[in-house]
């Protein structure tokens, strides 16, 4: 493998022995300093502390680009070192589980240690440099280069230094009640500039199935299509199990002694009346329901291996209206906060996380989500994508110029 800048040789040794130097340089730091206190770098420091490595790596080659070190770290061999170090730092996350307790190496919460540290910053100074080091003279190959590995130095620096300041909260929400304050990852009360009112949950759901199960309460192994989706009366065919669907009520209240069709009551779900014909001749007739937070599932036995059951019907969508109340002086308006459909208020994303309709009213968990810093890192991710499309489209007729 060539240097392509310097025309030598890439060194393996070179290429091995600084990350394992940096290794050992980082477990020893680990044992006598500790964790890296990476959350203690907030705004505006870590500000700060990327606007002066903004500025200071291209002052660095300007003023000593001659310099062999310098010269080294803007290389082919400085930036395999630093993917060397960083992809061996992965690994050991692979292998070792990132369990969140402390350990004296730093091993089982690498991404807060002294060796991910190190190589952020290793990392992130190869990249700027080799960076800078390409930016004359401008042309449209080097134009396209700067795109893909600034687009990556941003997306690597802000995204390190721009931890401290993400803020997520979880904010539990019942029916009817203003919430303006939420838990933190460590359960600390936090205070937010909105606050929230439950109004209406809104939960969709598929239709019930039908499904054979044996004594275990599995599904029944038999070959072709186990369930059968139903939400009217109707014949359906399991195998080679006849099946008839004479009453289908979708919201029954449901007593050994009796199922009666209800609308509008909480805990209830959905139930049929059946007659099912097995291949032995045998034929059984009676009620079967899904299990609800206020009853237990009603299962049809044919016999002591095998049974007939509605299985429960899974979520097709659910969504939650709710009153905004803001800082900046919105005041009781109504919001639908659906799956992966995020509102947006004083800076802050509100997700839909989780819903509980077991009680006697809704309740709501939505996560809070404030990022300052993840703006910049899209500005990095596009900057990638256009450099990317340069070199798709762009390259190629670089290439076939010079050849001819």
């Amino acid at each position: 493998m060539t240097d392509r800048q310097n025309g030598r040789p890439i060194q393996i040794i070179t290429v091995l022995i600084i990350p394992a130097a940096l290794f050992f340089l980082g477990i020893t730091l680990q044992i006598i300093v500790g964790y890296f206190p990476l959350g203690s770098i907030q705004f505006p420091v870590n500000v700060i502390i990327f606007a002066e490595i903004l500025i200071l790596l291209p002052l660095v080659w300007i003023l000593f680009k001659k310099r062999r070190f310098v010269r080294w770290l803007s290389s082919p061999e400085a930036a395999l070192s630093a993917l060397t170090f960083f992809t061996f730092l992965v690994m050991i996350m692979a292998f070792i589980p990132q369990s969140g307790h402390p350990d004296r190496l730093g091993f089982t919460r690498v991404t807060d240690s002294m060796m991910f540290a190190l190589s952020m910053l290793f990392l992130a100074v190869v990249l700027g440099l080799t960076t800078v080091r390409r930016l004359f003279p401008v042309s449209k190959r080097n134009v396209i280069f700067f795109l893909n590995h600034f687009g990556l130095w941003i997306v690597i620096t802000a995204g390190s230094l721009g931890q401290a300041d993400k803020r997520e909260v979880t904010v539990i929400c019942p029916s009817e009640q203003l919430v303006m304050y939420g838990s933190d990852h460590v359960n600390r009360r936090v205070e937010l500039p909105f606050a929230l009112e439950l109004g209406e949950f809104i939960l969709k759901g598929y239709p019930p199935k039908l499904a054979l199960l044996d004594s275990t309460g599995k599904l029944l192994k038999i070959p072709g299509d186990q369930l059968k989706m139903v939400d009217q009366p109707g014949l359906f065919k399991i195998d080679s199990f006849r099946i008839n669907v004479e009453t289908f009520y979708t919201n029954a209240y449901v007593r050994p002694d009796t199922v009666l069709s209800v609308r509008g009551v909480r805990g209830t779900g959905p139930a049929a009346r059946v007659v099912i014909d097995a291949p032995s001749g045998k034929t059984a007739r009676g009620w079967i329901a899904s299990q609800t937070v206020k009853s237990f599932p009603r299962v049809l036995n044919l016999s002591p291996d095998i049974s007939l059951a509605l299985l429960p019907p899974e979520p097709a969508y659910y969504g939650a209206r709710v009153k905004l109340y803001t800082q900046s002086g919105i005041e009781g308006e109504e919001r639908l906060i659906e799956v992966n459909q995020p509102v947006r208020a004083e800076g802050w994303k509100i997700y839909l996380q989780n819903y509980d309709a077991s009680g006697e009213s809704d309740v709501c968990t939505f996560s809070a989500v404030k990022d300052p810093w993840l703006p910049l890192v899209y500005s990095g991710l596009v900057m990638m994508c256009a450099g990317a499309l340069g070199l798709i489209f762009i390259s190629p007729g670089i290439s076939r110029r010079k050849q001819t």
